[in-house]
């Protein structure tokens, strides 16, 4: 079995904690899970800025089991490329965890300008996060508190650029509704200081949602869309995805996002997000899975969740490993080893045991 040492390392300084508070107020069903905090906010924004009905149907219903995916026929994972394929299977993986949440480019750095954006510091687990979360507050700060059936309005961004916002007020009350909805359109925008320069568009609709005797959402279903959305540095994501969340018990959150062919140009190469990722989280970490297609060199291979990914908050999964399939059924495998660094392996079809091996591999490598 051929070994291969990655001793070399990326330093990550940054705070991976999303704020739990946001425009002042507290979700507090949420209140567990650091990284729902981005999807919160801007449900409560909606609130804030005219909502729907008081009652909502239908009720949240997260999907349960694997997505399934079967890879396309000139997929192929070999004992040369497994290391290559590697890459974009770490940073989907890091995207389950505290490190990444709907982040598809704000996690790897592909210009200087990305490298030393990584040093600043931030409120969110990533440059997207950040971004948006900013893009948040900004609406806050605008004063906007009426409701208006749709409203657009066109805002300077703090440091440089503009950023319009189109609200979406379904049934022209002040409660959250299935129907809402919330756009962003940037042009240059940073809004910031060490931001990188925000492009193009990002929506997000309420398909369903649950309320609490306050008015706050203890469950919700959203679609949302990335529209040729990219930071200076980072890349490019075109795509859709819907998201759902809901309070499992009085500790836990459910989250299960899901990528609907979304094109993500990474810097580094293009890749499509075609899969699933199905959490559960409190206050002290997590678990989830990964499973459906992720798309590389023009080709689909197929992702599944051997052993359920663990981790704890704010940190890379710690346990846990992730497969990914060619048609023919050779597969690499990812292993999470402590919540520093995974190991890679060459699975042949039918074989149980790694032929080829990239061991101490850094999750600070593949993240911000």
């Amino acid at each position: 079995m051929a070994v291969t040492d990655w001793a070399s390392s990326v330093p990550v300084t940054k705070d991976q904690h999303m704020t739990s508070h946001i425009l002042g107020w507290r979700l507090s069903p949420f209140a567990s899970s650091s990284r729902l905090s981005l999807f919160a906010g801007l449900g409560v924004l909606l609130t804030a800025c005219g909502g729907g009905g008081g009652t909502s149907a239908p009720l949240v219903v997260v999907p349960d089991g694997p997505r399934v995916m079967v890879a396309s026929i000139g997929s192929d994972v070999t004992a040369a490329s497994f290391s290559t394929l590697g890459a974009p299977l770490a940073r989907v993986v890091l995207g389950g965890s505290d490190s990444g949440l709907l982040d598809p480019i704000g996690g790897v750095g592909a210009s200087p300008q990305a490298a030393s954006a990584r040093t600043s510091s931030v409120q969110a687990p990533t440059q997207t996060g950040r971004t948006l979360l900013a893009w948040i507050t900004h609406v806050d700060r605008s004063g906007r508190k009426r409701a208006a059936a749709v409203t657009t309005e066109t805002l300077p961004c703090d440091q440089s650029g503009q950023l319009t916002v189109r609200f979406d007020d379904a049934d022209n009350d002040n409660n959250l509704s299935a129907g809402d909805s919330i756009g962003f359109s940037a042009m240059a925008c940073v809004d910031e200081p060490g931001l990188p320069a925000a492009d193009g568009g990002f929506t997000m609709r309420i398909n369903a949602v649950e309320l609490d005797g306050q008015g706050l959402p203890t469950a919700l279903d959203v679609s949302g869309s990335f529209d040729a959305f990219s930071l200076a540095g980072y890349g490019t994501a075109n795509g859709t995805f819907q998201l759902w969340v809901r309070q499992e018990t009085a500790a836990s959150t459910r989250l299960r996002l899901r990528y609907e062919g979304a094109v993500v140009d990474e810097g580094v190469g293009v890749v499509v997000y075609d899969f699933d990722i199905d959490g559960l989280e409190n206050a002290a970490g997590g678990s989830y899975e990964i499973s459906g297609g992720l798309g590389v060199g023009g080709q689909i291979y197929a992702v599944s969740t051997p052993v359920r990914l663990q981790y704890a908050a704010g940190q890379p999964p710690a346990a846990g490993s992730v497969v990914l399939k060619d048609a023919a059924g050779d597969a690499l495998e990812l292993v999470a080893r402590s919540a520093t660094s995974f190991d890679l392996g060459f699975l042949p079809a039918g074989s149980a045991l790694w032929t080829e091996v990239q061991q101490g591999l850094l999750w600070g490598d593949f993240t911000d």
